[in-house]
């Protein structure tokens, strides 16, 4: 039983209970005979424009030997983050890990759309350079990026740009000073939201692009009752730590948090506004990890 108390989510006694509820040698025999390898991989977004970069993360449960593929490759831990390369072309991310049942494999596919071919002040007019007999039409063009739109109080993100037919750029807003027409640049360390400005002059006057980051420091709490018994009815004596599993679709977990102490009954989640799904096991003192509680949906604004 759970249930929505303002920004606390409560994971009731009783079905954290029957997670937990074995004996130290059913849960070894469970752990060994039936527990679900479990894997997912996202991105922080799935479309980006030319020249920018993706934040991919993943979590596992029960999995080892993590091998990338596609465009990336090597070995990867079971959880972590991969900041990818400024992307060309439309890219896909494979990572495919080992289980006591197999492979377990999960993709994201990133869709890298052509720069735009307007300035994003909307301009139309053109300069003309003239080669022989031949003339060529060049449309001032500037556009600008951000790596992610919302990120949390101390992460970073990369921004990217691109100008045709501009010169003498200059960056304000919360980035100052000159810029070349075309670059990359991190941001690091952010602790307020910040709006970016890069202003080019043109042939035909100037030209202005902008974009904006939000900087969350939010999230949600969960709190809980911890078990204190086995299914048998004998007293839960082993009991030693927790582990949190928070996805954005119901039972796909992309992280995981590992809680090390029986004694603590409450945990902050950071997290980003949007929805999450959030469920937890326990663990005994030899690491054993019970099937997953309830699954809750959190909503944090």
């Amino acid at each position: 039983m759970w249930y929505f108390d303002r920004n606390a989510v409560v994971i009731g006694a009783f079905a954290l209970a029957v997670a937990i509820g074995y004996t130290p040698d059913a849960m070894a025999a469970r752990s060994s005979s039936s527990s679900k390898p479990m894997l997912s991989l996202k991105s922080d977004v799935t479309s980006v424009q030319e020249g920018g970069t993706v934040l991919l993360s993943w979590a596992s449960a029960s999995v080892t030997n993590c091998t990338a593929s596609g465009a990336w490759s090597g070995s990867q831990p079971t959880s972590g983050t991969f900041n990818t390369p400024p992307l060309k072309v439309d890219s896909t991310y494979t990572l495919t890990c080992q289980s006591s049942r197999g492979k377990v494999q999960r993709s994201v596919l990133i869709d890298v759309v052509p720069a735009p071919t307007t300035t994003s002040s909307g301009s139309t007019t053109t300069s003309t350079t003239t080669s022989g007999t031949t003339t060529t039409t060049v449309t001032p063009r500037l556009a600008l990026q951000a790596s992610a739109s919302a990120v949390k109080t101390g992460e970073s993100v990369t921004l990217s740009w691109t100008g045709e037919a501009v010169s003498n750029c200059q960056a304000s807003g919360s980035w100052t000073g000159s810029r070349a027409t075309s670059g990359s640049e991190v941001r690091s360390q952010l602790t307020t939201s910040q709006s970016y400005t890069l202003t080019c002059d043109s042939a035909t006057g100037q030209v202005v692009a902008m974009t904006s980051v939000q900087v969350w420091s939010g999230g949600t709490e969960i709190t809980w009752s911890p078990p204190t018994q086995n299914d048998d009815g004998t007293p839960l004596t082993d009991l030693a730590a927790y582990r949190i599993y928070v996805g954005t679709i119901s039972r796909n977990y992309y992280q995981q948090v590992d809680v090390t102490s029986a004694a603590v009954t409450k945990y902050f989640l950071d997290l980003l506004p949007g929805e999450y799904y959030i469920a937890m096991s326990a663990l005994d003192a030899e690491g054993n990890e019970s099937a997953l509680s309830n699954e809750v949906r959190k909503l944090v604004q």
